[in-house]
């Protein structure tokens, strides 16, 4: 039998049923927060109040390494709030850039506390659908009911991130163990349904970065790699590796590789771009090998060329 809801809680208990169906439709300020691979975090995820409503998630779809700009840009268009035309959109379409990693993809925003790192405050963490409903899933217990929330009493999400790129997983569940929390963490959620949290960008700032991508379609870094002049390559054509599939509920992307995705000549650690890319991880070791094969080619096209006499 749930537990009658008290205290704070009362005042934060979320349509959990609301948001779910909100996940499932889509398909797909702090500090912001991801996780490391292979870490067991505990996370206190903090409900926020909008119009004297309690909510979780707000949806927000991402353009990422468009223009002249580094990092995510938010798209107006897919907005939860405010939806408006996308220049950047638009002009992905004209420049046949649809599957690349420029499309929006959308993420779903929420307030966290990381155990162990309460001295960070409140952070942001920007999930997947699959992870989000996953957290709404540990967190919809029969027993616990709206008592899951209470700072005293409530819960925390046990949450440990494996693997990268197309072979990135979550585990999700609740923590047994009750921790309690500090209150004013609560008072601190963002209202991130507020049309000034987590926004897009200006109309003249997403027409420039929409211009800026004219050339190319790429970053000023990208398309100075791309007029550089080409390595010399050996005749013999180097092996692609095999792609895999990816795992249902994985991360970013869905386990759609961008089109630089093991590219030498693209790769560069010292690039955020590629530092924040959700295969970094698998790019950084496809290049390392591709590199090491064509040196070990190279070296035997030099050895079988010399003359005998």
């Amino acid at each position: 039998m749930a537990k009658k809801k008290r205290g704070l809680a009362a005042r934060l208990v979320p349509d959990l049923k609301a948001e779910a169906d909100k996940i499932q439709a889509s398909g797909g300020g702090g500090q912001f927060w991801r996780p490391d691979s292979d870490t067991t975090y505990y996370l206190r995820l903090l409900p926020f109040v909008h119009e004297k409503e309690a909510h979780i998630f707000r949806e927000v779809w991402e353009h990422f390494g468009v223009g002249d700009r580094k990092g995510a840009i938010n798209c107006p268009a897919h907005d939860e709030v405010e939806p408006t035309d996308c220049p950047i959109c638009v002009q992905i379409a004209e420049l046949g850039l649809d599957d690349s990693r420029m499309e929006a993809r959308g993420r779903y925003y929420c307030n966290i506390v990381v155990r162990d790192a309460e001295d960070r405050g409140v952070r942001m963490f920007p999930v997947p659908p699959g992870v989000a409903k996953s957290m709404l899933d540990a967190l919809d217990d029969p027993e616990l009911g709206d008592e899951v929330w209470d700072p005293e009493e409530g819960r925390d999400i046990q949450l440990k991130k494996t693997g990268s790129g197309l072979q990135t997983e979550y585990s999700v569940k609740l923590r047994i163990k009750v921790d309690p929390l500090d209150s004013s963490f609560y008072d601190d959620a963002v209202d991130l349904l507020e049309k000034e949290e987590l926004g897009p960008l200006g109309e003249e700032e997403l027409e420039e970065i929409a211009a800026s991508m004219k050339e190319g379609g790429k970053s000023p870094k990208r398309r100075a790699k791309k007029d550089e002049p080409k390595e010399e390559e050996s005749e013999e054509p180097e092996e692609e590796p095999e792609e895999e599939e990816g795992e249902e509920g994985g991360e970013e992307g869905d386990g759609e590789e961008p089109p630089c995705f093991g590219d030498p000549k693209e790769y560069d650690p010292d690039d955020s771009i590629c530092g924040e890319c959700d295969f970094a991880e698998d790019c950084a070791t496809t290049v390392k090998n591709k590199k090491k094969a064509g040196t070990k080619k190279k070296a035997g096209t030099k050895k079988g060329s010399k003359k005998k006499f």
